[in-house]
């Protein structure tokens, strides 16, 4: 009975301690990505277009500035899981 008791409490902290490892990875990747995405932000921004005609081909793609869906299509790239596309 006792060992019972005590491997239900070992099993419960090693999960635990599992849990809070998830945790701190996803505040790492959360922290890391908005790093990568203000300095990516800021080397394609608008003082980076090469096009003269970003009217009609919007994005980094078509050489003109980077706009938000630039910005997170990089940090989705940067992602090691699936995130799953809306």
């Amino acid at each position: 009975m006792e060992l019972t008791f005590c491997f239900m409490g070992f099993v419960l902290l090693t999960l635990g301690t599992f849990d809070f490892a998830m945790a701190v990875y996803a505040s790492n990747f959360c922290t890391y990505a908005a790093r990568q995405a203000s300095r990516w932000a800021i080397v394609h921004g608008n003082n980076s277009a090469t096009s003269t005609n970003c009217s009609a081909n919007p994005g980094i793609a078509g050489g003109c500035a980077a706009n938000s869906s630039d910005v997170s299509n990089y940090v989705s790239g940067q992602a090691m899981g699936s995130i799953p596309a809306n």
